[in-house]
């Protein structure tokens, strides 16, 4: 049977993180009170209200693993590259780059709180005495995307702000194990490893939208994916590359050998036809977003 199948993992996260964000180009701080500008952490208070050169921000756990206090700030030793995160504090300030300079570092207007998961991109990078770290948020169970951005991981004095933390890797692989971990989740599991995997139902379809990602074979509104049963919304969609193996249409059950964090990710690029409401996300974004997707090696 044919119908349409929900959004890759690329276009839904594009649609909230703009949702969330306003679009990387937006400047929300123009309006920003000078003193909480100067610090990457806000303390839990109203919008506007004035902040010390370095607002405290209560964590709701004691830190796990403090830096010593110094002019340029230690990077976090459990958080890594490719690694999940969580938040330690509330109003955690999120940042289009590191640094505090209002210049070159603009505070994005949705901001992270107590108990979000982030998956790490890049850092850390030191700035202004911190140690700053480029993230992605899993979302919220409000549906809401949070912040992507960078965001620093700890105070001047160590108080830990954000820390590294292990992710929820399935012991038994199979679809049903993969569809239930996030996107992110699953680069952190299983890297680009070799996965065969057994699908019941293989449904085929059409997603549109304003943007236009390349190269399409990886990142394309259209093709097809494995799902548990024919009114599942959970579908993983088969990504396949020049001269790669043919899939099926609409049929059932299919089993598939392929791999996340394809090489051609870093490829990746997005036009849109809608700028305004729909500006082009992050580089950086749009290249994870990208390596979410299960590229097939082979239809056994």
């Amino acid at each position: 049977m044919r119908r349409p199948l929900r959004r890759s993992p690329l276009t839904l996260a594009i649609v909230a993180v703009l949702a969330a964000c306003g679009g990387p180009g937006a400047d929300p701080s123009a309006s920003a009170d000078l003193s909480e500008a100067s610090s990457p952490s806000a303390a839990a208070s109203a919008p506007g209200a004035s902040a010390s050169s370095e607002p405290s921000a209560a964590p709701s756990a004691p830190a796990s693993a403090s830096a010593s206090a110094a002019p340029s700030a230690p990077a976090s030793a459990d958080l890594a590259v490719d690694g999940l995160a969580v938040v330690l504090v509330t109003d955690l300030i999120v940042r289009s780059a590191p640094g505090v300079d209002p210049a070159t570092s603009t505070i994005l207007p949705d901001r992270l709180t107590t108990d979000d998961r982030l998956f790490v991109l890049d850092g850390p990078t030191d700035a202004d005495g911190y140690a700053w770290y480029l993230v992605a948020p899993l979302g919220r169970a409000d549906g809401t995307a949070g912040p992507f951005g960078w965001v620093a991981a700890a105070s001047r004095e160590g108080e830990a702000w954000v820390a590294g933390v292990a992710a929820s890797c399935p012991a038994t692989v199979d679809l049903a194990s993969v569809l239930d971990l996030h996107a992110y989740e699953r680069i952190v599991c299983f890297g680009n490893d070799s996965l065969t995997l057994d699908g019941p139902v293989v449904s085929c379809g059409i997603a549109d939208g304003p943007w236009q990602p390349e190269p399409s074979w990886l990142s394309g509104m259209a093709g097809c994916g494995l799902s548990l049963d024919a009114s599942s919304q959970q579908v993983l969609m088969l990504r396949i590359p020049p001269g790669g193996p043919s899939v099926p249409g609409p049929s059932g059950p299919l089993r598939v050998t392929g791999h996340f964090d394809d090489p051609a990710a870093a490829t990746c690029t997005i036009t849109t036809s809608d700028p305004v409401s729909a500006p082009v996300p992050a580089r950086e974004l749009i290249v994870l977003m990208c390596r979410t997707e299960f590229v097939v090696d082979s239809v056994p």
